[in-house]
């Protein structure tokens, strides 16, 4: 099931987003690879003023783990998904915001842990065109919600929700409860400066 919205501000919704056979060989990599999480200085994590992390969640920055992208089942199998050119065609046509996607080159993934009583707060990734965010597992207990304080919106953590929004808006990762969430999070930006005029 997919719901677009352009109110309070586009984003997307789509559930059961991976195949079963897709979220087994995620999972599979994400559980090998959950031995070598960090704290949030291991992969780049969003920080206030004074330089304090705004999660204390564990992850990694899968980039800078595979030279080779083709080698990570989340990896190929996420971008292979995400990257339809017919699918952006057409859902650009009638939500302009999403050319972003289309105009995009370039694309940071990380994964995430968080522990029960973890969360991440308000923060805005002004750099990312579009935050591509999954949720791969949540079995019971609830928390680790998307929340966009200035719209007092709620999209609610579920397995195998993905959620698409401008990393400009402001947003966080409400307390996780009881159980762990696990995170999958592409930022899609451009990596190499606009140049011309559009002639």
């Amino acid at each position: 099931m997919m719901n677009i919205s352009d109110t309070p501000f586009p984003h997307i919704i789509i559930d059961d987003y991976f195949s079963d056979e897709e979220l087994e060989l995620i999972m599979r990599e994400f559980n090998f690879l959950l031995p070598k999480f960090g704290d949030p200085s291991s992969y780049g994590g969003a920080e206030n003023d004074d330089g304090t992390y705004l999660s204390d969640s564990t992850g990694l920055s899968l980039d800078d783990v595979y030279n080779n992208r083709n080698v990570s089942d989340i990896l190929s199998i996420s971008s292979k998904r995400l990257f339809t050119l017919p699918f952006w065609e057409s859902i650009a046509k009638d939500h302009e915001f999403w050319e972003q996607v289309l105009r995009s080159d370039s694309d940071h993934t990380k994964i995430r842990k968080y522990a029960p009583g973890e969360d991440y707060l308000s923060h805005q990734d002004c750099w990312v065109n579009v935050l591509v965010s999954w949720t791969l597992q949540e079995d019971t207990g609830g928390g680790g919600d998307l929340y966009f304080e200035q719209h007092d919106l709620y999209i609610k953590s579920k397995t195998n929700r993905c959620v698409m929004f401008p990393g400009w808006v402001k947003h966080m990762v409400t307390p996780v409860v009881e159980t762990d969430r696990f995170a999958l999070t592409k930022f899609v930006h451009c990596a190499t400066k606009m140049t011309g005029t559009g002639d």
